[in-house]
């Protein structure tokens, strides 16, 4: 079990760092800067966020792949991506606007329009597509980053080594 739990510390770990790559190079680069108590404050919540879905979703996931031999990187890094993007894709759903409600956002940079009396625009579409893509990459990152260290902790698996062993005795 402390495979398990290092690699679920592993998991949340990265978080922040994933956090840096989609927010801060593109802040960096533009020449902008973030003052670092906001940094420290959006790591944190990200953390915090990370820690329950590891917990409460991440690790039941991974006990059931592993119980039916199917913890492969594909396996979990769908169920990565689908947990953590599924949320915020229910919950985030642009088509739930008000009839003649209009609102604005900031899309990377410029102000454009995300709904028009009630309407959602072509950014706004936009907007919803990249933020499921991005809660989505947050999962994918925590579960194969959790099946590396998983593994490595976990040594050879006896029962893969046994039947290559047999076979090639045959």
């Amino acid at each position: 079990m402390i495979p398990v739990a290092v690699a679920s510390l592993a998991a949340i770990a990265i978080q922040p760092l994933v956090l840096a790559v989609w927010l801060g190079v593109p802040i960096y680069l533009a020449g902008e800067s973030v003052p670092a108590r906001e940094v420290i404050g959006m790591a944190g919540l990200v953390t915090m966020v990370a820690t329950g879905f590891v917990l409460a979703i991440g690790i039941p996931t991974f006990l059931i792949l592993r119980h039916r031999n199917r913890a492969t990187a594909v396996a979990l890094g769908t169920a990565g991506f689908l947990v953590a993007a599924l949320p915020f894709a229910a919950l985030g759903w642009p088509g739930n606007s008000f009839p003649g409600s209009s609102s604005g956002g900031s899309w990377h940079g410029g102000h454009v329009e995300i709904v028009v009396n009630g309407v959602v625009t072509g950014y706004g579409w936009l907007n919803y597509v990249e933020g499921t893509l991005i809660y989505g990459i947050h999962g994918l990152v925590g579960a194969l980053t959790f099946l590396f260290v998983w593994r490595r902790l976990s040594g050879p698996n006896k029962r893969i080594e046994r039947s290559r062993g047999a076979a090639s005795m045959k």
